[in-house]
Formats: structure tokens, C-alpha cells, sequence
């Protein structure tokens, strides 16, 4: 059994915790509501091969759960095996039922694919994590985003976000990217295409990686402060991250508080050090009464 948790990647919009046994996997992006999913093809009675329908694929989703509303079944396919599906769902159920109750699980996402400098060839934004070298893919997305969501409220906050955005793009516009194996938090492995020159060979340049996914080496003042105030946006996700890390904690911490409704929606992540934190559970207990006075 696997349980695990990724990045959800360009734009960064949070985590995803996964549990995978054998043919069943559940997923949540809170914390809170899981999405319970069956993959396996004996769910499915016998099928006709020569069936001018073929099959597709065989994972189906077996419902949703959360502790305080227990499990909502998603509506059985024609040609489903009930039997099976009751078997193998009420397993997932149970896996569910205990393995959350350990959460956060371990982000382990540390292989990273890095949009580069144009002139220096130096990482400037993340574009995509992956858990090992098998998931490693080279594509086309070479452009990083914020996201609506950031750009929208940084907006609201007085800043023009995009000028982050293109500046990066711009320093980045020949679409150069490769993929680096993170060590630590300061260095990763760069890893190497088929057909590269030797002096990019695996296991042979370690290289400086930014540590919030993008760049903070800026000469324009403006931009510089865009980025800071980005990553103060980003701070309740970043506690999640680095929530052990002494260093940046107190500085989390205090920008975090400053979001106290997203702080809330991912409460199930913080660790248990940091949730009994008086300005911590300060800004929870306001989230939740003025979640409570909307309703």
C-alpha cells in the first residue's frame, strides 16, 4: 500500500494525497472528501470480445467519503459485476477509514521538471513533479502560470501579478526546460535526455533549485516585490511544506494567518505541532465562524 501525496503543479493550486492498494485508489484534495475509484476488470461481467463498444478502460468511480458524511455511492454501470464492486469498494472503504486518520501523508513528488534561463540556463519556474524516473515525460507546456485564482485576488490586494508571470516567461521564452532529481532543499541532480552531451550525464551536475517553485533573483525592484507578496500568498501552502523547518517557520506562520479561510480548507494537512499554535488555532476558529455565519 501506498499513501502519498504530490504537488498540483502549474498552475500550483495545492495537494493531492493518494491512497493505492493493488486495483484501489482514493484521493482528496482536502483532506476532508475523498473520491473512492476501483480498477480492476473483474467489476465487469463477461465481455463480448468482437462487442463493436470495446472496453476502455476499467476504472470506475465507487463513490465519496468523508468522516462526517460517511460514503455516497456513485451509480453502477451496465455490465458491472456487483458482487466485485461491493467486495472491492467495502476494502477501499475500510482503507480509507484508517489510513486518513494519519494525514498529512509524505510529499515525495521530488523529481521536477524546471522551466530555464534563456542566458544562464538556471532553473526560474517549476512546470511539473513526478514520484519517479518512469513518470518522467517531455512535452510542449513550457510556459508557467499562476493561475486565475492568484492573479484574481492579487489583484484585489493592489498587485499586478501577470508582470510576475511574463517577466518569467520572458526569461524563459526559448522553452528550455529539463528535469532535476531534488536532493535537498537547495540542490537537485540534473538528469539527463537520450542523446545529451556528456556533461549533462545523471548523477553529474548538481544544481542550485529555487526553493518555492519559481525564482526570487530579480534586478527590478517591482518585480522582486511582486514575488515576495506572491509568496506570501502562497504561505498557508507553504507551511504544509516546510512546517518543520525552523528557519522560515515563524515567517510562514505569520503570513499564513493572514489567509485564514484557506488556512481552514487545508487544516487536515498541518501538522499536529502547528495546529495547537495559538495563532494558528486562532485563525482557524475565525475561518470557521465566518464560515458558519455564511451558511
Amino acid at each position: 500500500m501506498l499513501c502519498r501525496a504530490r504537488r498540483l503543479l502549474n498552475p500550483f493550486r495545492g495537494f493531492l494525497h493518494t491512497i493505492v492498494e493493488a486495483n484501489l485508489d482514493a484521493a482528496t484534495l482536502d483532506g476532508v472528501n475523498w473520491g473512492l475509484y476501483l480498477t480492476d476488470e473483474s467489476i465487469y461481467r463477461f465481455m463480448d470480445l468482437n462487442s463493436v463498444a470495446p472496453f476502455q478502460s476499467a476504472e470506475i468511480k465507487y463513490g465519496e467519503w468523508s468522516e462526517s458524511q460517511g460514503l455516497k455511492r456513485a451509480p453502477l454501470l451496465p455490465g458491472m459485476h456487483t458482487n466485485n464492486v461491493e467486495l472491492m469498494g467495502n476494502q477501499l472503504l475500510k482503507l480509507v477509514e484508517q489510513e486518513s486518520r494519519h494525514l498529512p501523508f509524505e510529499l515525495v513528488d521530488c523529481y521536477e521538471r524546471w522551466l530555464l534561463d534563456d542566458q544562464t540556463g538556471e532553473p526560474l519556474a517549476l512546470l511539473e513533479s513526478a514520484f519517479g524516473e518512469q513518470e518522467i515525460t517531455y512535452n510542449s507546456n513550457t510556459r508557467w502560470k499562476m493561475g486565475d485564482r492568484a492573479l484574481r485576488e492579487l489583484k484585489q490586494q493592489g498587485e499586478d501579478a501577470r508582470r510576475l508571470e511574463s517577466a518569467i516567461n520572458s526569461r524563459g521564452s526559448l522553452g528550455n526546460n529539463a528535469w532535476f532529481h531534488r536532493q535537498s532543499d537547495t540542490y537537485g541532480v540534473r538528469i539527463s535526455r537520450t542523446g545529451e552531451s556528456s556533461n549533462h550525464d545523471n548523477g553529474t551536475v548538481t544544481i542550485e533549485l529555487p526553493l518555492h517553485g519559481f525564482s526570487l533573483h530579480w534586478d527590478e525592484p517591482e518585480i522582486y516585490r511582486i514575488a515576495v507578496q506572491y509568496l506570501s500568498w502562497l504561505s498557508p501552502w507553504l507551511l504544509v511544506m516546510r512546517q518543520d523547518q525552523d528557519k522560515e517557520l515563524e515567517r510562514l506562520v505569520e503570513d499564513a494567518v493572514q489567509y485564514p479561510q484557506r488556512l481552514y480548507s487545508m487544516r487536515r494537512f498541518l501538522g499536529a505541532d502547528i495546529r495547537e499554535r495559538r495563532d494558528i488555532k486562532a485563525a482557524l476558529v475565525s475561518a470557521r465562524l465566518n464560515a458558519s455565519q455564511i451558511r
